[in-house]
């Protein structure tokens, strides 16, 4: 692929957007900035590799991608070829008074229309702006933590809290059927302490006991469910029975509905947790008595896993347990020989921890929040994207028709939530069009269909929430 289209996307908002060396602006915004840059005639030469073949910069009628070079190649066809009848009459259009943007290395990110129109009429020069520097992003972190914290501090509303109760009634009746004692576990399983759902959840986690692995395996190729790993590998018999293994994924999507959940798996002979779990509470949601997790176990595990959402869940139900529970907890801590370390300092003490970590998580916060490290965040989603395009590229290229192409999507990452289903739809429809689109023209019409900016402020807020608060270390 060539740098400029790299550097050149159109991303979908409903605001008009330009993207520059991987960082997305607003074009209203520019054009304020770019009238500190003198407009200068430039040799055309210095930037006609931007209407080369390969470079992508439009979509025609017929969802098609275009780009300077297509209309160059054949004027007088190009202009009684419908598909590209807007772009063509803004190309006629083009005022060639007014300058192109282009950055100190050359590339055009403004004014190709009229760029196109110039090499057309045989001009040597044209008028242009050159951009020395560039201001803040969109995603500035003002607007990057404006997003988070909506998010976060967003009310469960009543469709959700239902959608999580049908959720937690096909895991409930998935292990009964099965003859299986489950407890529901992790963020669920705190929030359900009051038999009530108070926040979101991405999914239902559920615990169930090493010796019903196999029982468990059995039940979940019965029911249809794909039984995967975190990175969505398949896994089989001999995985999930490997006692190593410590939790795994389920996904189902058919007439039933989508279904998915974690489950995972505890050694109930391990530092007498069997007792533990036969004292767990019990509540009712959606008419079905709904064991859970002890809280011991639960709060265990976030303290293990050390993420700023597991520090807010431990410091909200702390005040909340008994003494006899916070005593069990930190014997939990001390018999598995785990050791904390904040900013240097060790210590198996959870009240230290709780003391010590919110300031901890202040101080990342503000880190998270710089430029710099949302630069990172806009890079890594887009070059995310560009290695997903070709791999779906490369299965276009090795299915013989829609259906294969998507059950082949399908076999990569485990199945679909119902909108990637919908976007994979959509990708075949456009890949199986005749004449087959190239890898570039694919890769342009991908960032306009996903939404970039969508995947990058998911992107920071589930990274904001995972973000590691403290270290540990197991003796």
């Amino acid at each position: 692929m060539s740098e400029i289209l790299k550097q050149i996307v159109q991303a979908p908002e409903e605001v008009e957007t330009t993207s520059v060396h991987g960082k997305i602006y607003k074009i209203d915004a520019l054009r304020k900035f770019a009238e500190q840059f003198p407009i200068v005639d430039i040799d055309i030469e210095r930037v006609r590799g931007a209407t080369s073949e390969g470079n992508i910069y439009w979509e025609g009628l017929d969802g098609k991608g275009l780009g300077p070079f297509h209309i160059l190649k054949d004027w007088e066809a190009a202009q009684k070829n419908p598909a590209w009848v807007n772009h063509v009459a803004s190309i006629k259009r083009a005022d060639a008074t007014m300058p192109i943007w282009i950055t100190k290395e050359g590339i055009v990110f403004d004014g190709v229309h009229r760029l196109t129109r110039a090499v057309l009429d045989g001009k040597k020069t044209i008028k242009a702006r050159i951009f020395e520097k560039f201001p803040n992003s969109i995603h500035t972190k003002d607007a990057v933590k404006e997003y988070i914290f909506s998010q976060l501090e967003q009310p469960l509303i009543e469709e959700r809290k239902k959608e999580l109760s049908h959720e937690l009634a096909t895991v409930s009746d998935f292990f009964s059927d099965a003859g299986i004692e489950f407890y529901i576990a992790g963020g669920s399983g705190l929030d359900l302490r009051d038999g009530k759902w108070d926040r979101d959840h991405q999914d239902v986690d559920a615990a169930i006991f090493n010796s019903e692995r196999r029982k468990f395996f059995d039940a979940a190729k019965k029911a249809g469910y794909l039984i995967t790993d975190p990175d969505h590998t398949h896994l089989d018999i001999s995985d999930v029975l490997d006692e190593k293994r410590e939790n795994v994924f389920l996904f189902r999507s058919d007439e039933r509905g989508q279904s998915s959940f974690e489950v995972m798996f505890v050694d109930e002979n391990k530092n007498n947790l069997k007792q533990l779990y036969v004292d767990s509470r019990i509540v009712e949601i959606a008419g079905r008595e709904i064991h859970l997790q002890p809280v011991e176990i639960i709060l265990f595990h976030k303290l293990l896993d050390a993420r700023r959402k597991d520090m807010k869940d431990i410091l909200k139900i702390w005040v909340d347990i008994s003494v006899d529970e916070r005593v069990r907890l930190q014997n939990l801590v001390d018999q598995s020989g785990v050791v904390f370390i904040l900013h240097g300092k060790r210590t198996s003490d959870i009240e230290t921890v709780l003391h010590d970590a919110p300031v901890i998580s202040s101080q990342k916060e503000s880190v998270f929040f710089e430029d710099d490290a949302l630069e990172i965040i806009e890079h890594t989603v887009y070059e995310e994207l560009l290695e997903k395009c070709e791999i779906a590229y490369y299965m276009r290229l090795s299915t013989a028709n829609k259906k294969d192409f998507f059950n082949a999507i399908s076999e990569k990452y485990s199945g679909f939530l119902p909108e990637k289903k919908a976007v994979t739809e959509a990708m075949a429809d456009y890949l199986y069009q005749v004449p087959k689109p190239s890898l570039i023209e694919f890769k342009n019409w991908a960032k306009k269909r996903v939404g970039r900016l969508e995947d990058i402020q998911r992107s920071a807020l589930h990274n904001f929430i995972n973000q590691k608060i403290w270290e540990v270390e197991v003796m």
